[in-house]
C-alpha cells in the first residue's frame, strides 16, 4: 500500500509540474532582440546609443509549418553583411526545458548598405508541440563594425 501511495504522489508531482510547466510558455507571437557593437565595452569610439532592435514574428502556421518574418532595424549606421541566425526551440514537457531543434542563418552582404534588412524563416517541425523562435548571429555595419545579439524576446507559436 505504501509503494502505491507512494507512486501515486509521484505521479502527481510530475503530471503538476507538467501543467505548471506549460502554463509559463507564453502566448507572445512577437519575439525582439537587441543587437549591440561587438567592441561597445572596448571603445570610447562607439555611441552608447548604437543599438539596434531585431524583431521577429512566427503568426503564420500552416499544418506542420512556421513563417518568421524578421527585420533589424539601425537608426544611426548602415548594415552592409548579415549574419543574421533565426535560432528555433522546441518546449520538451519531460525536462521542463526549451531544446534547440534548428537555426536559419541569413548570411549575405547588403549592398547598398541599409539602415534596415529583413527576411523570412521558414521551419518545417518534425512533431507537434510548443515551439519558438529567436533572432542570433551578427551583422556588420558601416562605422560601428559587428553587432552581436543581447537580450531576447522569443516569438512563441504552435504547430498541432
Amino acid at each position: 500500500m505504501k509503494k502505491f501511495i507512494s507512486l501515486m504522489l509521484v505521479t502527481l508531482l510530475v503530471m503538476l509540474s507538467s501543467s505548471f510547466a506549460l502554463a509559463q510558455i507564453p502566448s507572445q507571437p512577437e519575439g525582439s532582440t537587441i543587437y549591440t557593437p561587438e567592441n561597445a565595452a572596448l571603445s570610447s569610439e562607439v555611441s552608447p546609443t548604437a543599438t539596434a532592435l531585431g524583431v521577429i514574428l512566427c503568426d503564420d502556421i500552416d499544418g506542420d509549418t512556421a513563417y518568421c518574418n524578421w527585420n533589424i532595424k539601425v537608426s544611426n549606421d548602415y548594415i552592409n553583411y548579415s549574419a543574421v541566425w533565426v535560432i528555433y526551440e522546441q518546449w520538451n514537457s519531460s525536462t521542463g526545458r526549451w531544446t534547440t531543434v534548428d537555426t536559419d542563418r541569413f548570411e549575405y552582404k547588403v549592398n547598398p548598405a541599409s539602415r534596415f534588412i529583413e527576411n523570412q524563416s521558414v521551419f518545417i517541425a518534425d512533431e507537434p508541440g510548443y515551439y519558438r523562435a529567436k533572432l542570433g548571429g551578427t551583422f556588420t555595419t558601416v562605422n560601428n563594425g559587428v553587432y552581436v545579439a543581447g537580450a531576447d524576446n522569443p516569438s512563441n507559436f504552435t504547430i498541432e
